[in-house]
């Protein structure tokens, strides 16, 4: 009979650092589709995380990477968050589909 605990909604977490990486299935990422991937996950992240750096990979295959400081109620939420502004910045720009975004690669860790 007892109920689930649930923080205070005071309770804002606790600050993690977390990145992900995904490759792009098209080679090298034309220099137009990256400043618009950059500039969509900016304004999706403003107010959401701290101290974004999204990078770029020069490989065979672009590999980008998007590392962030982020506050949340444990590491996974913190994850899901950052990787759902992800999904929704590819999707904006149209370039999901030119994506590998079920081979990601998370990393979280406590600030």
């Amino acid at each position: 009979m007892s109920a689930q605990w649930e923080p205070p909604a005071v309770f804002a977490g606790r600050g993690y650092r977390a990145t992900i990486q995904l490759s792009y299935t098209g080679g090298g990422i034309p220099a137009d589709r990256r400043e618009a991937l950059e500039n969509e996950v900016r304004n999706l992240a403003a107010g959401v995380l701290d101290r974004i750096s999204v990078s770029f990979s020069e490989d065979l295959y672009t590999a980008v990477t998007l590392s962030a400081s982020i506050r949340a109620a444990s590491p996974l939420k913190a994850l899901v968050r950052m990787d759902t502004l992800l999904d929704d910045a590819l999707m904006a720009t149209g370039l999901f589909e030119n994506f590998d975004v079920t081979g990601k690669t998370l990393g979280v860790a406590p600030l």
